[in-house]
């Protein structure tokens, strides 16, 4: 496998890196493929990881069909529910570039996971709500004064 070294932010959107990441509990680092979705003005990255285990839900990375220029030495899953940034120095080079309408559909998957995220958070939102306003009706002290109470005196 070929690695393209780095030079003055030669790593673009769509760009397959090798590079350092780190364990989930920080104890060290492995080299992994990522694919690059975003970059700041800082040297850090946005990326997914990308896998061989293809049980991972994700989107197919075809190391044949889906490659405009690099290899891509087996088939990945680009894991789109899981985004992480990554600082320049970490990253070794690049391998491969994925094609322009790949990287689309690997965009498109990861708005939509956003999304039923972003609802999801709404829905959550609105039931704290919902438990707020019927813990707040149930704990207040009943007001002669109050609506319910002229209606109930009306009914009766």
């Amino acid at each position: 496998m070929r690695v393209i070294p780095i030079r003055n932010n030669s790593i673009e959107i769509g760009s397959i890196c090798i590079a350092m990441v780190p364990y989930a509990d920080f104890s060290g680092f492995k080299k992994r493929p990522i694919l690059i979705i975003d970059k700041s003005k800082y040297s850090d990255y946005l990326y997914f990881p990308l896998t061989s285990n293809k049980s991972r839900d994700g989107v197919l990375i075809e190391s044949g069909l889906d490659i405009a220029d690099g290899i891509l030495p087996v088939n990945s899953i680009a894991i789109t529910d899981r985004v992480c940034s990554i600082a320049g120095q970490l990253i070794e080079g690049r391998i491969a570039t994925l094609k322009n309408n790949k990287l689309a559909i690997v965009l498109r998957e990861f708005t939509k996971a956003s999304a039923r995220l972003y609802f999801k958070s709404k829905q959550m939102l609105s039931e704290q709500k919902t438990q707020a306003s019927k813990t707040k009706y149930y704990n207040e002290p009943i007001n002669q004064d109050s609506n319910f109470n002229v209606v109930l005196n009306r009914m009766c």
